[in-house]
């Protein structure tokens, strides 16, 4: 029974992502193609050296959209079968933590980064590179909804049998229907810095978490979002 239940849950989420991945990459791929011709189109016809750098620019900004598009659709679309052949072994979490708090805080010295974890060591049995990816994504996500002066804390917890994790930021509250949605490939609450828009982020946080026996939800706070992993398998 729970097989099954497990096959028809993939099989529903392969179907809506085939129902979205049309849409989504039609509309991602539209508009830098659409800024390199036109941009093309009107350097043809320019005398003016500062206008033809200017619309260079233009083309060569639309080129790094198209590729950071297809270097994020392909991440997601290998990662399942990426995690199925690595090798899981333990590893500190609290530590691998700390070092992806202090180069975020160094990206982003406007928030203030909080690591809580009474334990010095919280060891997982995975990939510590899967975890800090993981956490990258967890704290860009949170990063940009967090105001300026604003909190970011992570939070990890030994719970003997599991770990658990906890992301909470400082922000707007999200919605029910979104925060139950936000891991699915192609479902996305905002624009990265690049622009583009795939909704992938919290879905390579999903795969890699289940990956480590652990399952992903969202949920709001008095001060705005908490991401909480729970779950992850211990030695």
């Amino acid at each position: 029974s729970r097989d099954i239940a497990q096959v028809l849950s993939d099989l529903q989420r392969y179907t809506l992502f085939l129902e979205r991945i049309p849409r989504t990459l039609k509309h991602e791929l539209s508009n830098p193609m659409s800024a390199i011709q036109t941009s093309l189109e009107l350097l043809s016809d320019e005398k003016d050296p500062v206008q033809q750098a200017r619309l260079r620019a233009t083309a060569e900004r639309g080129i790094q959209k198209l590729e950071s598009t297809l270097a994020k659709v392909t991440e997601a679309a290998s990662l399942e079968e990426a995690l199925r052949d690595e090798e899981k072994r333990p590893f500190n979490a609290v530590q691998v933590a700390q070092n992806a708090l202090d180069a975020m805080a160094l990206s982003a010295p406007d928030r203030h980064f909080v690591l809580d974890a009474p334990d010095a060591r919280v060891v997982l049995l995975g990939h510590d590179l899967r975890f800090e990816q993981l956490l990258d994504k967890l704290l860009d996500n949170a990063r940009d909804y967090t105001p300026v002066d604003g909190r970011i804390r992570v939070v990890l917890r030994n719970q003997i049998t599991h770990a658990d994790l906890m992301v909470e930021n400082d922000g707007p509250p999200i919605s029910g229907a979104a925060a139950a949605d936000a891991f699915q490939m192609f479902t996305g609450t905002r624009n990265d810095s690049t622009g583009v828009h795939l909704g992938l982020g919290l879905y390579v946080v999903r795969v890699i978490a289940e990956s480590m026996g652990a399952e992903v939800s969202m949920e709001n706070t008095e001060r705005g979002v908490r991401v909480a992993v729970r779950g992850f398998t211990v030695p």
